[in-house]
């Protein structure tokens, strides 16, 4: 082979290459989309963290985090939580310890529990739990204390989406009889407004459907019999009903809730169900696990394995101790991976050596047309180029005047 044939096969190779490295970090960035006025553009842009086992979006959820009162201002699982360089974090409810009319404690919660994630610039997007008091009925005339906070975004009455990539986040407000029930009662007309929002938000999800709201309706019963909520709790049975009415309608991939303060993921007829642990539980004798747990959620893009995507759930400690760590595909196909203190089965260990294999190959991108197209391009064009400069004069005079100097 003349050595003007190996410069050319060596050119393109490299051609190829930088196109494909140019795709993988386009790929990291996100754009936020907004499909109509209900739906908010958040502006997130940029790259992604380049940490371990990371999907290309992370988000993190904090619940309960009960600021102020007897349980004291000390979270250190939200400094845990931002030690993860999350997309964005959601609050699903009870953010602070009495029933919302304190303004001390928002004060604290906004200026020194989030100050880390503020700091670093993490979105914060909140869920009004039952201690974080109601919208006002209109003839209140003193708004909540959440309403005037800063957030970034415009919560409206506590009921809000925003889509995030492929992911539409439909945010609920389920605590209080005038905003919700099941009961026909609606004298300032919020239960048939949010309503009517929630199935407007939920009928146009771009892919990924998540429902966010402080109080759940289902939960694994057999392994937490003793919840908060009983089977015969009002706001238990109205949730499951309405929760029931919108799975037969929406394909809705997951429920995210606290309230409970348990950890529990599970999934049933094709729905994710992620109770997420309370940021910080007080007790008179403080153990690892109640000094605050959160969940981290990474987004995954389709390969061989899960052709749809998948996502990641794991409750991890305030001390970076990871309690459990389940992964579920857009299908969902529940694969369990352990949790501490349980020994990993070797379908487990299999399904890990898979994802090893598959992390570092191209397959995301040639199960992606959109990003196929970009390469192809690319590399179609360069190398056009790059075959006239081939059979042109120029190329010689290049090889024997460099090449062959080198050599």
């Amino acid at each position: 082979m003349e050595l003007k044939q190996i410069l050319f096969y060596i050119i393109a190779l490299l051609i190829t290459i930088t196109a494909t490295l140019s795709v993988l970090t386009y790929n990291q960035s996100r754009e936020i989309s907004t499909l109509n006025e209900n739906k908010i553009d958040v502006g997130l842009t940029g790259n992604v963290s380049e940490l371990a086992d990371r999907g290309y979006l992370r988000f993190i959820v904090l619940s309960d985090i009960h600021v102020g009162g007897d349980t004291g201002n000390d979270r250190p699982a939200v400094m845990e939580a931002a030690n993860q360089h999350p997309d964005f974090v959601i609050l699903s409810g009870d953010m602070v310890f009495s029933d919302g009319y304190n303004q001390t404690e928002w004060n604290i919660l906004w200026n020194e529990t989030l100050m880390l994630l503020r700091n670093a610039n993490i979105p914060i997007y909140p869920v009004i739990g039952n201690h974080d008091s109601p919208f006002p009925s209109p003839d209140e005339s003193n708004m909540t204390f959440w309403s005037e906070i800063p957030w970034g975004i415009d919560i409206g009455k506590g009921w809000y989406s925003f889509i995030i990539g492929n992911i539409e986040f439909v945010m609920i407000e389920n605590n209080y009889r005038h905003t919700w029930n099941c009961e026909g009662y609606d004298a300032y007309g919020y239960v048939e407004e949010q309503r009517n929002f929630a199935e407007s938000a939920l009928v146009e999800s771009p892919r990924w459907l998540f429902l966010v709201s402080h109080k759940g309706a289902y939960w694994n019963t057999t392994a937490h019999p003793d919840t908060m909520f009983g089977n015969d709790d009002y706001d238990y049975l109205c949730n499951q009903k309405v929760f029931d009415e919108w799975l037969d309608k929406y394909q809705i991939d997951m429920f995210i809730s606290g309230h409970q303060h348990f950890g529990d993921t599970f999934f049933q007829n094709g729905t994710i169900y992620s109770h997420v642990p309370a940021t910080y539980e007080h007790h008179s004798v403080i153990a690892p696990h109640q000094r605050g747990i959160f969940g981290m959620y990474d987004v995954y893009a389709s390969n061989e394995q899960y052709p749809e995507g998948y996502i990641k759930i794991r409750h991890i400690n305030f001390d970076g101790q990871i309690l459990n760590d389940d992964v579920f595909g857009k299908n969902p196909e529940f694969i369990h991976e352990g949790i501490v203190g349980f020994p990993i089965g070797l379908s487990t260990l299999q399904t890990v050596i898979d994802k090893m294999i598959t992390r570092f190959t191209l397959v995301d991108i040639l199960n992606s047309s959109k990003m196929l197209m970009l390469p192809t391009v690319l590399v179609s064009g360069l190398i056009g180029i790059l075959s006239i400069f081939y059979r042109s004069k120029s190329f010689d005079f290049f090889v024997t005047k460099y090449m062959i100097r080198v050599k």
